[in-house]
């Protein structure tokens, strides 16, 4: 689907307002895919920037900012990613103050985005403030809709662990991350394929977070089920969830050199340089992701005997 309509796009000028219908339906198709290809990624950044140019409605807008912040930052371009997105804020702020009840989750939204693209930038204290702003919106939101508000509270908690931690404290980004998890296990348990990709994320923080609290038994069962899950959703899609796959045999090979399996860690790193190869385009964050890898590999193979 995606292809026939950016063949119809990128046909005509992306700055023609009168293909904004266009531009709207690729957008759409483009937000439920779990990973774009680079080409794909540049024709996503101009079809946002058309749509926020054109689009009269101002929720409609800053839901556009925020989507466009995102993939900005999946481009390589952070500076642009977080310009945007303090844009999405500021409107959905101005808008929650008269209706909190409507814009409050696109608000908590958008400052979760925005804590990413903040602690990206180096400004962490600014990042977790902006994600501690967005889970108290969702925790209030939540205590009457678990079931609508619960995957947003769960990824803005997961959000909120890594700050945590960034910052110091461990003890707070570990509660937040276990909490995350518990929440996708409930949604998992019963829409693996909605909410597996997430658990998943959740699980390779908490891996890391146990690991360094000391608890390395309990970092590797958490990444060995955060593995397994990943698994499957490859085997069905590897272009969508292969770079996600590899993300977490790093970790499973750094939490099975700990235990003391450095065969088992070669092993998984190998895999998870191989799989990571085809997405480690110059300039994207997967190149930096790809190189670390990389290291590893060369570490352990200079050590293996």
């Amino acid at each position: 689907m995606i292809d026939a309509l950016s063949a119809t796009v990128t046909n005509q000028d992306l700055t023609d307002k009168d293909n904004f219908a266009g531009c709207q339906q690729l957008e759409s198709a483009m937000r439920t895919t779990y990973y774009l290809e680079q080409p794909l990624q540049r024709l996503a950044v101009a079809v946002l920037t058309t749509l926020v140019a054109n689009v009269k409605d101002d929720i409609e807008k800053a839901r556009y900012l925020n989507d466009l912040s995102n993939r900005l930052a999946e481009s390589g371009d952070h500076p642009g990613g977080l310009k945007v997105i303090q844009r999405s804020v500021k409107i959905y702020s101005e808008l929650d103050a008269d209706n909190r009840a409507a814009c409050g989750p696109d608000l908590a939204g958008s400052l979760n985005t925005l804590s990413v693209r903040l602690a990206e930038s180096g400004d962490r204290p600014g990042g977790l403030k902006a994600v501690q702003r967005a889970v108290d919106i969702y925790e209030t939101l939540a205590v009457d809709n678990m079931a609508v508000y619960g995957p947003d509270l769960a990824n803005g908690l997961n959000t909120l662990s890594v700050l945590l931690v960034e910052s110091g404290d461990r003890p707070g980004g570990l509660e937040a991350i276990q909490r995350s998890v518990k929440i996708y296990e409930a949604l998992a348990a019963d829409n693996m394929a909605v909410y597996g990709p997430d658990l998943a994320s959740s699980l390779n923080n908490l891996s890391v977070d146990l690991a360094e609290s000391g608890d390395c038994r309990g970092g590797l069962k958490a990444i060995q089920r955060g593995v397994d899950i990943r698994e499957e959703l490859a085997a069905d899609n590897m272009a969508a969830y292969g770079l996600y796959l590899a993300s977490s045999l790093c970790n499973l090979s750094v939490r099975l050199v700990e235990s003391g399996d450095r065969p088992g860690g070669l092993k998984a790193i190998r895999r998870a340089v191989g799989m990571m190869e085809p997405f480690a385009i110059a300039g994207t964050v997967y190149a930096d992701q790809f190189e670390v890898m990389k290291q590893w590999l060369a570490e352990l193979e200079a050590n293996k005997d």
